[in-house]
Parts: structure tokens; sequence; C-alpha cells
């Protein structure tokens, strides 16, 4: 089958990538809006572009209504945002975050997931996540008419002290997507 993505929908470009670039990071975004209320969102079209310095890319299409999403008019506003990586434990809470919920209500209130600061001047992470990335706003790409990027510099990472060491060699118990299938960590990693 060959498929011209220069005529496809959104939904099928969407749909071929979530199915062929695997397996896909899972991430929360937890931000703030002006309003003070913590935004938890899902995320699992993120990427590393750069090492030196830590810069993510983030995609976002618009919410079912065409609005911006939360996380994406937070982001532009304070320029803040708290990756936080998900771990088995937090699959559930995350599919309960992907609903679509009014702005201004709080996923992390919503759903009773616990949050915590773990530096000033940050949106909060998710307790008891391994590693979170507490990030700036870097720039934004605007490639598309159905979807912005935005780059998100990380300024500080927190891992868990249980998983820490300090030659850097830790395991991570990551959750990934292979499209509509979640990809667990193993013990028998090669």
């Amino acid at each position: 089958m060959h498929i011209d993505l220069e005529n496809a929908t959104p939904l099928t470009k969407y749909k071929i990538l979530s199915n062929t670039i695997v397996p896909a990071p899972l991430a929360w975004i937890s931000t703030v809006g002006l309003n003070g209320v913590d935004n938890l969102a899902p995320f699992g079209f993120l990427g590393v572009i750069s090492p030196d310095p830590v810069v993510f890319s983030i995609c976002f299409s618009p919410k079912s209504d065409s609005s911006p999403k939360d996380t994406f008019k937070n982001i532009l506003e304070t320029k803040k945002a708290t990756l936080c990586l998900c771990s088995p434990k937090h699959l559930n809470a995350l599919k309960d975050t992907s609903s679509e919920l009014t702005y201004g209500i709080s996923e992390a209130a919503n759903f009773a997931i616990d949050v915590q600061i773990v530096q000033s001047g940050y949106p909060p992470m998710v307790s008891g996540v391994e590693c979170a990335f507490l990030c700036d706003f870097f720039d934004m790409l605007d490639i598309g008419k159905n979807s912005q990027t935005i780059l998100l510099e990380a300024k500080h990472c927190y891992i868990d002290e249980k998983i820490y060491t300090p030659d850097l060699n830790f395991v991570l118990g990551n959750v990934g997507k292979v499209g509509k299938f979640f990809v667990l960590p193993t013990q028998n990693l090669i």
C-alpha cells in the first residue's frame, strides 16, 4: 500500500506515525496556567533533539474542538513545563489524564494524582516518578497547518535516589507505546 502523505488527513498521518515509530516514549507534561491551576497531560509525540543543551521536542495537535491544548497554552504563557516519565505503576492514571477536560480543571485533582514541587519556579512533578525534567520554553516550530512543535530546554533533572547511580548507568523502568499497546519494561534487557 502506497500512501501519499501530502494528501493524507492529519489523523491518517498521526496513526501511521504512532504505529511505526516505536516504541514511543510516554510522559506526562505538567504545566501551571496563569490561573494557578495545574495541568497534567500525557504525550507520546516527544523526543530528544539535543543533548547539549538538553532539548526536547513536543508535538501538539489541537483539541477535538480545534482549540489549543491546555498544555500548549500554559507553556506559551508561563514558559515552564515539567516532563515526568511514566512507569508501569502510573499507567492507569496516565490513561485517565488523556481525557479532555475543560480549561481550568486540574487533572491531578480530578483524578486524585499526587504531585510535588521538586524545584521552585517549575510545575510540579507526579509523585513517585523515577525521572523528571524541569524545562524552560526554548522555541516553537510552526511547520504544519494541523500541528505545532514546542522545543523545551531541560534546566534540571530529577532522578529517584532508589535508581540513581553515580556513574549514571541506572535502569529506568519507563513505559513506551507501540500503536494502541503499551510496552512495559522487563528485567531481561539486552
